[in-house]
């Protein structure tokens, strides 16, 4: 069973410290049940911070391919004098073989505060998906109250990786 785990690491003068609770793990084979998942992490330096806090429906499946639904990640962050706001929900799914995550229902509701700009809010819904040789997205959302959607696919297993994408804006 684990029921807190932390770790804590350093990336330049920025440390990184997670923490994770998963009261129930049951493991039969290759397949996974468990209690719903809590934990945060901070990412902090002299310069800027970020804070993030997450919780969960019950995660399960295989080893091979792990369902995380119903999954709430809040963040918070400062540089300097710009903040950022926010919220992400979705199913997330993770797999080993190749290693990929998958973010269904994807909805996102985010505010940037910066003293010399207008404040931004983005609200968008959509899928997400990423490996180490390949990401595609789709969504659609508002900037500040203008609609916009946006898709693409980066190719990552080249030299030169390679991007295309698309997006609609009714205003910029």
């Amino acid at each position: 069973m684990l029921r807190r785990a932390l770790w804590a690491v350093e990336i330049g003068d920025a440390p990184i410290e997670a923490r994770l609770a998963w009261p129930r793990l049951e493991v039969d084979g290759d397949t996974l049940r468990g209690s719903a998942l809590q934990g945060q992490a901070r990412l902090a330096s002299s310069a800027q911070t970020l804070q993030l806090a997450f919780t969960s429906q019950p995660p399960g499946g295989r080893f091979e391919r792990l369902q995380v639904p119903g999954l709430k990640l809040d963040l918070s962050g400062q540089a300097g004098a710009r903040r950022l706001q926010g919220q992400l929900r979705g199913d997330l799914t993770l797999a080993t073989e190749p290693v990929a995550a998958t973010l269904d229902a994807l909805a996102l509701q985010l505010t940037l505060n910066d003293p010399a700009l207008p404040p931004t809010a983005i609200a968008l819904r959509g899928r997400a998906q990423a490996s180490a040789t390949a990401a595609s997205w789709s969504v659609e959302g508002r900037a500040n109250e203008q609609p916009f959607s946006a898709s693409g696919q980066a190719a990552l297993d080249r030299a030169v990786p390679r991007l295309e994408a698309q997006a609609r804006f009714t205003t910029l």
